[in-house]
């Protein structure tokens, strides 16, 4: 018998974590166990899994939340009561919500290697896909980088000829500062 250790997680990797189980057509099962009893109270095996986050009126991160649909039951996470775990396999994402009184665990069906790998790839920050441009003398090899990702169906064309451009602007003001330089 081998130990699962849980890895500390967020509510946005949580969701990051529910949507890659969703979106590679993996489904779900849960086991809800109060901590006063030693059987379980609830579960569920083999449904569709869906997160969203919501966010309260007040405008503060108090009484936020993390709606889980599994099936038809829905589970609503205020996040200032709850703490989030994660085990992610090369085949299974294990997802721990726990609170002082209760403990839910969701375990997806056999996933695909992609997205074990999807869900091990969470960011906070969105990755930017377009280099950024230099105003020096790369600047001439981003472009072409740019260019040829366009060609490629890569980048959105507005985008990247903003940053082109951009990115010729700097490189002229960059000269013309220079040359009243060594004009004076």
């Amino acid at each position: 018998m081998s130990v699962t250790q849980m890895q500390e997680s967020t509510a946005g990797e949580v969701i990051h974590l529910f949507n890659t189980i969703r979106k590679f057509g993996a489904t779900c099962s849960v086991e809800m166990k109060l901590y006063e009893t030693s059987d379980s109270i609830m579960a569920s095996s083999n449904q569709y899994v869906f997160a969203e986050y919501l966010e309260a009126n007040s405008g503060e991160v108090d009484g936020d939340s993390i709606i889980v649909r599994l099936g038809e039951a829905e589970f609503c996470f205020e996040l200032g009561k709850v703490s989030f775990s994660k085990d992610i396999t090369n085949h299974q994402i294990d997802v721990l919500i726990a609170s002082d009184s209760y403990a839910i665990w969701f375990c997806s069906s056999g996933l695909s290697i992609m997205g074990a790998a999807e869900a091990r790839n969470y960011r906070t920050e969105p990755e930017d896909p377009l280099p950024q441009i230099k105003t020096d003398g790369d600047m001439y090899y981003a472009t072409l980088s740019i260019c040829a990702g366009l060609k490629a169906g890569e980048y959105d064309h507005m985008e990247a000829t903003t940053r082109i451009f951009a990115a010729f602007a700097d490189y002229m003001l960059k000269i013309m500062q220079e040359g009243q330089g060594n004009l004076q």
